[in-house]
């Protein structure tokens, strides 16, 4: 990363920082069983990583599940095959202002899912920015740096790996097990 984007990256930290102090959210733990709504921001680079979120969104919503999801793509612009006829809604460097907020997102954030899923294979401002920003109930991550867990209610050891359906596996084992309720 060179020395601008560190200056970015920085300014957009602090700002976060600062914007995070602001949310206003009901905290909640729920099981799998009782949750109505769930947010999944996630961040991808293949097509692959996306189909597999695209199944895992259907079956979600097969389940009784409103699912709304919101994706970034570290690209100039969205490929073709990102093109989806979902209703992902997908980001890209031209959806991000000088210092690389996302622009657009507030309907997302703004809305107050059971559960907020974060979904990427290493640091994104970008994902970090619409979960700081979430006024969800509940906000699952993969493991990530302390600065960042402050952002989410509980942080998964979950081999980078695993994919979106073994994501979604350990949330609800998880849950089961703090709430003792039925999480299939």
């Amino acid at each position: 990363m060179n020395l601008i984007q560190q200056i970015k990256n920085k300014i957009l930290r602090y700002k976060i920082e600062k914007l995070s102090k602001a949310v206003v959210r009901k905290r909640k733990l729920c099981n799998f069983a009782d949750v109505r709504s769930i947010g999944v921001v996630f961040a991808f680079d293949d097509e692959e990583g996306l189909q597999n979120l695209i199944q895992y969104a259907d079956y979600l919503k097969k389940q009784g599940k409103a699912v709304k999801v919101i994706g970034f793509i570290n690209a100039k612009e969205v490929p073709p095959w990102a093109n989806t006829k979902t209703n992902i809604e997908i980001y890209c460097k031209t959806n991000l202002n000088f210092i690389g907020e996302p622009q657009g997102v507030s309907t997302f954030l703004s809305e107050p899912f059971d559960w907020l899923v974060a979904i990427d294979n290493g640091e994104n401002i970008q994902i970090e920015y619409m979960t700081a920003l979430s006024v969800a109930s509940c906000k699952f991550c993969r493991e990530v740096s302390e600065q960042e867990f402050k952002n989410f209610d509980f942080q998964l050891k979950i081999p980078r790996d695993n994919d979106v359906r073994g994501y979604f596996e350990y949330i609800k084992d998880y849950t089961y097990q703090l709430t003792g309720n039925d999480a299939k």
